[in-house]
């Protein structure tokens, strides 16, 4: 186990685990579309993220990376196909992650909430603009700051 989750619920690991697949979800399907350009680069930041990480947070990427790639492909199937649908139910259930940052220490917090923003960015680049290069679309505009997710840096007083 995670020695910075030792003292928090299943529910809690649950949610953080989840969070990068949620993440993924969201962005990608913003402009109710989640192409393959989209979903690969989420698997690929992951796999990065798994392996070359040098801060708190990459053997939590390893565990996340263990099935992401199913667990995106059964999320998408679990969630409605409309982004009007999806999205609240997603947003919801990313609100619930700034609770559990808050428990975590501040250090933790917020590398991991900075690597999940750099996930959604990096999502939302990866099809949008001049041949799909390096542009944010307008329905990932608001959504890739992550505003439902409270800055643990902010919380924490920084």
């Amino acid at each position: 186990m995670i020695q910075e989750f030792k003292h928090l619920s299943e529910a809690d690991i649950k949610a953080l685990y989840r969070a990068p697949v949620l993440v993924s979800i969201l962005i990608a399907g913003a402009d109710n579309q989640i192409d393959k350009a989209e979903i690969h680069k989420a698997i690929n930041l992951i796999k990065d993220k798994a392996h070359n990480e040098r801060n708190h947070v990459m053997e939590l990427y390893q565990i996340i990376l263990e099935k992401f790639e199913a667990k995106l492909d059964q999320a998408i199937a679990d969630y409605p196909d409309d982004a009007k649908e999806r999205n609240p139910i997603i947003t919801s259930e990313l609100e619930q992650t700034s609770g559990v940052l808050s428990k975590l220490n501040k250090a933790y917090a917020i590398v991991y909430y900075q690597t999940i923003r750099d996930l959604a960015l990096a999502v939302a680049k990866s099809s949008g603009g001049f041949l799909g290069i390096n542009s944010i679309g307008k329905e990932e505009a608001p959504l890739v700051e992550l505003p439902m997710i409270k800055n643990p840096a902010i919380m924490f007083g920084d």
